[in-house]
Order: C-alpha cells, then structure tokens, then sequence
C-alpha cells in the first residue's frame, strides 16, 4: 500500500468514526411521542385516583375500561406521531434506536404485568390495589430507561428523571393499597415523562438541515 492509499484509508476511517460519534451524541427525536403518552398517562392516573376515592359517580369495575381507553388511545396516536418522525433527521442514529428500544420494550412489560393483574382482579376476585403495583412497575422502567440511554447518548441530564423514577419506584409499592398513590404518580409522571419529553423536543433538529 503506497502513502497516499494509506492516508486515504486512514481519512477514511477518521471521517467513519466521526460520523458514528456525531451519531451517537444526536438530539433525541422520540419526545412528540412521550409526550403524548405523559399526557394521556396523567389524565387516566388522575381518573383512577377518583374513581377509588369515588369522586366519579363510576365504580371500581370501570377502572378497566379507562386503562384499555388509555392503551388503544395511546397506540393509535403513537403510529400516527411515528409517521411525522418518518423523515426527521437522526432517526437512525444508534442513539434513538436504542432510544426507541428500550422504551417499547418496557412497554411490553408494563402492559404485560397490567394485563396480567387486570385478569387477576377479574377472574379471582383479588382486590382492586393491586393495580397500583403497575405504576410501581412502569416507573421502575423509567428508571432503567433513562439510565441506559443517558450512559449511551452522554446527556446526563437524564439521570435527573432516573433519580425520581426510581425514588417513585419505592414509594409506589410502600403505599400500595392508598388511593393517593395514582395522584402521587400523575405528578411524578409530570416530571419523569412531561418535562423530560419537552425537553427532547426542544433539542429536535429542523426536519430542513
């Protein structure tokens, strides 16, 4: 290989490896869709919250029916907010594909532990605080979630919601049983995914570059 092939291929693998760092440190794009979900989860979290201190007029066999409208609400709004990200810039970096990962997986779990408990109350007669135990869950993911993500993308401002998350986590399962639980969690919820999705937002590069 002669100096010039070699400095070339050396350019090369300079201008590879600046590509993937410029990746990995991209502006995260998925905040439209937190957003979303932040929002719809702090109306429904109030709603339980209610409903078991019987504000509503509805009996506790509605709180379902509020989750499910919550879960299908939520779905069809997410693929019609992901069909707006369809061309935004950074959506294939590393970053917001572990991003969008680990979200959707703890998705899957917290739906799967609701389902589960859902059937639990429905078909055993278990009583209704168990469904505070999924808020516990869902914040435990966060907590996960924004820790790895802060680790892979450097923003470690996210570790802020992670310390809350967490903290929401405990505190979640200590007052299981209290109807002031969902009101404690639609706060937290505020500032675990509200503020945090904002933020994400605001950092979005222009759909022009």
């Amino acid at each position: 290989m002669n100096t010039k092939t070699h400095n070339t291929a050396l350019d090369d693998l300079s201008y590879i490896k600046t590509l993937a760092e410029e990746g990995r440190h991209a502006p995260l794009i998925g905040g439209r869709i937190g957003l979303m979900w932040g929002v719809l989860l702090t109306v429904t979290l109030f709603i339980h919250g209610m409903t078991a201190y019987g504000f509503t007029g509805f009996s506790m066999n509605y709180i379902g029916i509020f989750w499910l409208a919550f879960a299908v609400t939520g779905g069809i709004l997410t693929g019609v907010l992901k069909r707006t990200l369809k061309d935004k810039p950074g959506k294939s970096t590393v970053n917001n594909r572990i991003d969008e990962a680990v979200w959707t997986a703890s998705a899957m779990v917290v739906f799967t532990v609701a389902i589960s408990i859902a059937l639990s109350v429905a078909k055993n007669g278990h009583p209704y605080w168990l469904f505070d135990i999924i808020m516990a869950f869902a914040f435990g993911t966060y907590a996960v979630n924004y820790y790895v993500v802060a680790k892979i993308t450097k923003q470690n401002t996210l570790m802020i919601p992670s310390a809350i998350a967490l903290a929401l986590c405990a505190l979640m399962i200590i007052m299981l049983g209290s109807p002031m639980v969902y009101f404690i969690a639609a706060i937290g919820v505020v500032f675990t995914v509200i503020f945090p999705a904002l933020s994400n937002m605001k950092r979005e590069p222009k759909d022009v570059i």
